[in-house]
């Protein structure tokens, strides 16, 4: 097994030297990049990151990745076993992708390279015929069950005096999470691409609940040490599923406008034509509550108000 991973290492990083993060029959390939020095270059990135997500790759290797979206460019530094492996930094509005990769041994800038590549040729916008929505909303106080799913039943609020038990309902506004489709991305990239490069492109869809990572599983491919191990082709996107809430009181929906929107990661393999759908922001947004307990308390409160 050993042996057979020391290979297969060996193999990824000879395609990382030899091939460009585009597919090889693409009318454009990475170059040393003699614009900027290296250390024009490393002055670029920022001190502090807002986002960090980690991975762990098939060969028990510990990834964390730091990034940044600054300007509408973005950077990023990769680590492996808390040692800099790489940074990238992509700018669509001057079409360019730099990176760099550190010397395996050293890890240091003395003998690095800046390679770039069109940012054009590995990511471009999509967009996307989504399904119409032919329900609508229903503004009303006075409550019937039918169409609606019960979710729990909640006790007087200790913390608000004279509040009244309160059921919880909801529905689906929008039928499926993957009908409003938006922000759309068709990526590529080659075998051996560094994976700095592909957070650099995706960096909008990994600053929520999904990982680099699982956008490189669902489209096929995965990472070993700090290179993807097969080419890819896919469309990444966000999209959002409104689900609709009814407090309950003596009858009585106390909030008929209470709404939570929740946002998903939709990523398409277009090579395999395999689709996932993975779960960003469970309250990306909301009204009366940012969940099912709050919309509740906050509509015992609003009942007492109202009696007051």
């Amino acid at each position: 097994m050993k042996k057979f991973i020391t290979l297969l290492l060996s193999f990824i990083l000879i395609l990382t030297a030899s091939v460009p993060p585009v597919f090889a029959d693409e009318f454009y390939t990475s170059s040393n990049d003699q614009i900027l020095t290296v250390a024009e270059f490393e002055r670029l990135f920022p001190s502090d990151y807002t986002y960090s997500t980690y991975y762990e790759d098939a060969t028990g290797n510990n990834g964390y990745i730091k990034f940044d979206i600054i300007n509408n460019k973005t950077y990023v530094e990769l680590y492996i076993n808390n040692i800099l492996s790489q940074r990238a930094y992509s700018s669509p509005d001057e079409n360019i992708i730099r990176w760099i990769e550190y010397d395996a041994q050293s890890r240091s800038s003395n003998s690095a390279l800046i390679q770039s590549c069109l940012y054009s040729d590995m990511i471009t916008d999509i967009t996307f015929q989504n399904v119409e929505n032919n329900s609508y909303e229903l503004y009303s106080s006075i409550f019937s069950p039918e169409g609606w799913n019960f979710l729990m039943n909640r006790p007087s609020n200790a913390m608000i005096s004279g509040s009244k038990p309160c059921s919880i309902y909801s529905k689906n506004y929008d039928d499926e999470p993957d009908q409003n489709r938006y922000s759309g991305k068709q990526i590529k990239a080659g075998v051996g691409t560094a994976v700095s490069v592909i957070v650099s492109l995706v960096a909008t869809f990994i600053t929520g609940g999904v990982t680099v990572n699982t956008i490189i599983v669902s489209l096929g491919s995965a990472i070993v040490s700090d290179v993807i191990t097969s080419a890819i082709s896919g469309n990444v996107c966000f999209s959002t599923q409104k689900i609709r809430y009814a407090p309950v009181i003596d009858g009585m929906n106390i909030f008929p406008d209470a709404y939570i929107t929740k946002r998903w990661v939709i990523i398409s393999d277009t090579v395999h034509r395999t689709e996932s759908i993975k779960l960003d922001n469970a309250e990306y947004q909301y009204n009366r509550g940012h969940d099912a307990y709050a919309i509740a308390a906050n509509a015992q409160q609003a009942e007492v108000d109202s009696r007051h």
